[in-house]
């Protein structure tokens, strides 16, 4: 019996095998043969931490990997030449404190042989922890997985193990904020755009909040005057985010620091809050009485001091309080319609004729910053905070090529069409798609240095805004075009005018005439987009439609 997995790979290591002469299938006797072969296969082969380690990380993720890809069929051939389709199969792999499961999630490898279990908060500190994992082996039989069996039952290989964690940190690192709003080194946070302040966690940390008789601020702190300004902040268990209101108070164009604190709830200095009164009243006779007051110390007069729970982050204010604030201090300059150049991967250049974009230079005293142009994840431009639309109400260049040529194709051949564009007013609703902001030299972010001197300074930048949206148009439109000539080669019907002048009809490209665009702000993580502002470019060159 030959073993292999995804192909004509031996997995198994030749540990199964055997000579039956026979069809292995479930619930026949040869199935025992394969359970003696399959139970000398390890499939786990090792759980971490290693069993009875201590002082464990309360960030550690406990890994389990596995010989054998998980969820991942492979071919046992028996000598009839019979193909027999099995899997190991996951059955479990959880963490517990005591006899409480710690919630968490699964994090698997591309190849499924390797295995992390994410905690939703940090592991608890200073507790001893359990690991185990479970898997099984299933063969697919008569259209369905079912479980081998291993002596009449269904065979499962298991591990388990214990470890120690360490103490839980009493503060949040930055190496578990995931993103937060101020940006850390942000150097343009316009300070009126979005009142909502958060910090998202990798792995929630609800320890430090709210203990008792404390409250939990964010304080903001001007590097260049140390001047403060405060707001309560609070934690969503949840979603693993703080909370707080971003300051009114907040100066333009300074270096700020920002960081959490735990506060006392209630501050009283008086220097006999720890003692207590105790009066009794002595009946002297006669119906007089007096009144004997006693007093007491309890315990002794402790100092409640705050406690710095997330520090080290700065960030910059920009010069103006608003995104839109920014632009109508800026000038757009200027305006070229040029053939789309598109860059080979030897650095050689591919012009498309026919189709163009439109260039425009942005002049201001303050550039776009890493955050606004990259985004915080530097994931492209659908991550950036600096976001475009496309504004076609109006424009005569989408009217025609969508409006009249395009759409009346979409309306007789639209059943089962196999065009990439489906439907094409969902175009100009496409954040970001044809139009983005260039810069030059690079995209700044605050540094140290910056901190240190307590200012930051702008070089001096080439900023430029593209509207690019003439290479999707185009390409939309000569795949519809191909795609409705192949439907008219067996067409029976009569082709309408409309439909006539759009085969016919090549594209040409960008128009002469104002080009309307949005711009939006992406608020970090969340995605939210905060409202936008319209601008518009030129195209110079005069041809018409």
């Amino acid at each position: 019996m030959r073993g292999t997995v995804g192909g004509h790979y031996n997995i198994l290591g030749g540990l199964i095998r055997g000579n039956c002469k026979f069809k292995f299938t479930l619930g026949e006797e040869c199935q025992l043969q394969v359970a003696n072969e399959l139970a000398n296969v390890k499939v786990i082969q090792e759980l971490t931490p290693a069993d009875k380690t201590s002082e464990m990380n309360v960030f550690t993720k406990p890994q389990v990997v596995f010989n054998i890809p998980v969820d991942k069929e492979f071919k046992v051939t028996d000598l009839n030449d019979q193909n027999r389709k099995l899997r190991v199969k996951l059955e479990f792999f959880k963490v517990y404190d005591g006899a409480t499961e710690v919630p968490g999630s699964l994090e698997w490898n591309e190849e499924n042989d390797v295995l992390a279990f994410k905690s939703l908060d940090i592991l608890p500190g200073k507790k001893e922890l359990k690991a185990a994992v479970s898997v099984a082996y299933e063969e697919f039989v008569n259209g369905s997985w079912k479980p081998v069996l291993f002596n009449g039952a269904p065979g499962k290989e298991q591990k388990t193990i214990a470890f120690t964690t360490g103490a839980a940190p009493d503060y949040i690192p930055h190496e578990n904020v995931v993103y937060s709003y101020p940006i850390l080194n942000q150097l343009n946070f316009y300070k009126d755009e979005y009142n909502q302040g958060y910090i998202k966690l990798e792995r929630g940390q609800p320890n430090l909040f709210d203990p008792a008789g404390f409250k939990s601020i964010l304080r903001f702190t001007a590097v260049y005057n140390n001047e403060k300004a405060e707001a309560p902040a609070s934690y969503n268990s949840a979603e693993r985010m703080v909370n707080f209101n971003i300051p009114p108070t907040l100066k333009t164009d300074k270096i700020i620091a920002f960081e959490l604190y735990n506060v006392p709830a209630a501050q009283n200095k008086s220097i006999d809050r720890n003692i207590s009164n105790d009066t009794t009243t002595i009946d002297q006779g006669d119906g007089n009485t007096i009144a004997v007051r006693t007093r007491a110390a309890e315990g002794t007069i402790e100092e409640t001091t705050e406690k710095a729970i997330f520090t080290d982050a700065y960030f910059k204010t920009s010069k103006y309080a608003t995104l839109s604030e920014k632009i109508d201090n800026s000038t757009i300059a200027g305006g070229a319609r040029r053939v789309l150049t598109e860059y080979r991967p030897d650095g050689s250049a591919n012009y498309i004729w026919g189709v163009y974009q439109i260039e425009s230079t942005i002049y201001g005293e303050e550039r776009f910053d890493k955050y606004e142009m990259e985004g915080v994840f530097s994931s492209g431009r659908s991550d950036a905070m600096i976001q475009f639309e496309p504004d076609l109400n109006g424009n005569k260049w989408y009217d025609y090529y969508v409006n009249t040529l395009m759409k009346p194709a979409y309306d007789q051949f639209g059943q089962g069409l196999n065009a990439k564009w489906q439907n094409p007013e969902q175009f100009a609703m496409s954040p970001n798609k044809g139009i983005y902001l260039f810069q030059y030299p690079e995209n700044p972010v605050l540094k140290q240095s910056d901190i240190e001197a307590g200012h930051f300074k702008y070089n001096l930048a080439y900023s430029g805004l593209v509207y690019n949206m003439d290479k999707y148009l185009s390409s939309e439109y000569n795949n519809l075009k191909g795609v409705v000539a192949n439907k008219l080669i067996n067409y029976s019907g009569s082709m309408s005018e409309s439909i006539r002048q759009f085969i016919q009809t090549p594209y040409t490209g960008l128009k002469y005439g104002e080009y309307k665009l949005r711009i939006n702000y992406l608020l970090p993580g969340i995605k939210l987009i905060h409202p936008s502002k319209q601008m518009s470019m030129w195209n110079p060159i005069t041809d018409a439609l």
